[in-house]
């Protein structure tokens, strides 16, 4: 019986470009937070006044 790998091996240049999508992901993820945070401090400045 042949035993299927289903974890794929990926070479240096793969994973060099899947390890930088992960960093983008994060930057993207990280700035959408910082700016919600930003935005939800404005919002209860203004209904504060």
């Amino acid at each position: 019986m042949n035993s299927i790998n289903l974890v794929p091996e990926f070479n240096d240049k793969q994973l060099a470009v899947i390890n930088e999508m992960d960093t983008n992901i994060l930057l993207l993820v990280s700035s959408a937070a910082e700016q919600n945070t930003a935005e939800s401090q404005e919002n209860r400045r203004l209904v504060r006044h």
